[in-house]
């Protein structure tokens, strides 16, 4: 891979990265929120608390269709975020790297816990194949485990370990995005 392809895959990987964490707050953690408000207002109007906190359908309140749908959002976008960044070393600094693609999987699976429990306790909620959510969460993992290994293994090409330059040599990356930024204070002597 050429450096200015690798460039050009780090700088979208990033974009995706900030899609993937807005997605996991608009389609995840919204809905679970408005659902424990609407308990709390139930609760209020009716003197009846509820002991899911509206996460389950309970007596008269009845667990409204949360768009389970929106569950695959976030799953879309790690897909594309972790296949696009495979070729990649991901060490320079500003772009997240595999760590923290495992990270955003494990936060993506805490976040949809709640949403699949729901689906037992609500029948006529279509539950959209939510709860194959961990299994697909899972196997994403998987691969970025399994890049890691074979990357710390030197089973990968030279050019997905490591940066180099069009001669081949191996170079030490510029940070990208707030990486690149200086901090004004630096130039200041202590």
């Amino acid at each position: 891979m050429s450096p200015r392809t690798r460039d050009r895959v780090e700088r979208a990987s990033i974009r995706v990265y900030y899609a993937l964490i807005a997605s996991i707050i608009v389609c995840l953690l919204v809905p679970l929120l408005i659902q424990m408000v609407s308990a709390f207002v139930y609760g209020l109007s009716t003197g009846h608390w509820l002991s899911a906190q509206g996460l389950l359908s309970e007596g008269d309140y009845v667990l409204w269709d949360t768009q389970l749908w929106l569950v695959w959002v976030p799953v879309a976008c790690a897909v594309a975020w972790i296949a696009m960044t495979i070729p990649v070393p991901l060490r320079r600094p500003g772009v997240p790297g595999r760590g923290q693609q495992f990270v955003m999987l494990l936060i993506m699976a805490i976040a949809g816990i709640p949403r699949i429990g729901a689906i037992g306790s609500t029948p006529p909620v279509p539950s959209a194949g939510t709860q194959y959510l961990l299994v697909v969460v899972a196997a994403l993992a998987a691969v970025v485990m399994l890049r890691i290994a074979l990357g710390a293994l030197r089973l990968l090409p030279r050019s997905w370990r490591r940066y180099l330059d069009e001669s081949g040599a191996e170079i030490v990356p510029a940070p990208l995005g707030r990486a690149a930024r200086r901090n004004p204070l630096s130039e200041i002597p202590q």
